[in-house]
């Protein structure tokens, strides 16, 4: 949910070196509330055939590409961004990132290599959004 554009109405330029920390601190404290849940993750994610948790990760996954979306849309209207992503590469970035966390699960990382792996897919998705926005990275 830290994904909608209510969370990024503050957002501008000036403060986007601001924005990202507070989104690495958010990314950190999900990490460690999916550590501390790492047995429930797991079972969500590979033991939930035939329940009603069986679509877990594309449920996730379609409720963040759609606050990214959302979001993106906002930045567009208020030119933070230049350019307007289609649904399908908005889509391959939020399930990037939900993909990423559900590999952590499956696995099995270290709590210290899933921070540094979801930094880097974090980075990853947040400069090459950034750059198909239109948006000047510092």
């Amino acid at each position: 949910m830290l994904a909608n554009s209510e969370n990024h109405a503050g957002l501008d330029i000036p403060h986007m070196k601001e924005h990202m920390e507070q989104e690495e601190q958010s990314v950190i404290e999900f990490l460690d509330y999916m550590y501390e849940n790492f047995d429930a993750f797991t079972l969500l994610i590979t033991k939930a055939a035939g329940s009603t948790h069986e679509n877990f990760q594309e449920e996730i996954c379609d409720i963040y590409t759609k606050n990214c979306k959302e979001t993106f849309d906002w930045m567009y209207k208020q030119k933070i961004a230049s350019k307007k992503l289609s649904p399908m590469t908005i889509h391959f970035m939020a399930s990037t990132v939900i993909n990423a966390y559900c590999d952590i699960i499956l696995h099995n990382m270290t709590k210290k290599a899933a921070a540094a792996y979801i930094k880097d897919i974090m980075e990853f998705t947040r400069y090459g959004s950034m750059h198909l926005m239109g948006i000047k990275a510092n």
